[in-house]
């Protein structure tokens, strides 16, 4: 990698794959994405050590020279025995729902407005979904629909789109993606329950049964 330096690490991936046998691989690519080498993890396929793939970023000198440095002092020998396969296919369902949020944030909530009190999404947005996708996004598509992510004239505010799609890369909105959407109605079902009964047992709520009693008990008297 260090042939490579200034320039992309997609540019080294051929050299990288050519250059060591798959055993070989096998028994440090765990090392190399511990340390930093940014490996693509696939989103919606199984890892495939035969074909490692980079990314565009670039590579440093100081950062190989660190990488180096910390090989020699044995700081990431326990890496060379972990399952390859398992590091980077532990993380698909994550990988695979954290791309369908930024689908839906990218084709539907980028242009989607705020009329009359009311969300409007573009016609047949569902369309971009298969049904286990949609399901699966639910939740994360309830805590989105909200008006404070929109201008008073109805579009949506500058940059939320940008800081969505970084929130969800960083993992803030992965409770949500992993929530089961019957769960959460039954959630927001007990809320409203609660919030009901909040009301019917209040002060002001009794004390208006109250006046409504004493006044019926007037009527009766009179």
């Amino acid at each position: 990698m260090k042939k490579y330096v200034g320039q992309p690490f997609s540019n080294a991936q051929h050299d990288f794959n050519t250059t060591l046998s798959i055993s070989e691989k096998r028994a440090v690519i765990v090392a190399l994405h511990k340390l930093g080498v940014p490996i693509i993890v696939p989103a919606s396929s199984s890892f495939q050590i035969s074909n490692i793939k980079f990314s565009d970023s670039t590579i440093l000198n100081e950062e190989m020279d660190s990488i180096i440095a910390q090989l020699n002092k044995g700081n990431c020998d326990y890496l060379f025995y972990e399952d390859a396969e398992n590091h980077f296919s532990s993380n698909l369902r994550l990988n695979t729902l954290r791309e369908l949020a930024k689908r839906y944030v990218n084709c539907v909530m980028k242009h989607s407005r705020y009329i009359n009190d009311k969300i409007s999404d573009p016609n047949n947005w569902i369309s971009y979904f298969t049904p286990g996708e949609l399901q699966a996004i639910l939740v994360f598509y309830f805590r989105v629909h909200d008006n404070m992510f929109y201008e008073d004239n109805g579009n949506l505010k500058s940059g939320i789109i940008e800081n969505l799609i970084n929130e969800i890369e960083i993992g803030l909105w992965d409770n949500c993606l992993f929530w089961d959407y019957v769960a959460y109605q039954n959630m927001q079902n007990q809320n409203m329950l609660v919030n009901q009964m909040s009301q019917m047992f209040s002060p002001g709520q009794r004390n208006n049964e109250c006046s409504r009693e004493k006044d019926c008990l007037s009527d009766d008297c009179g």
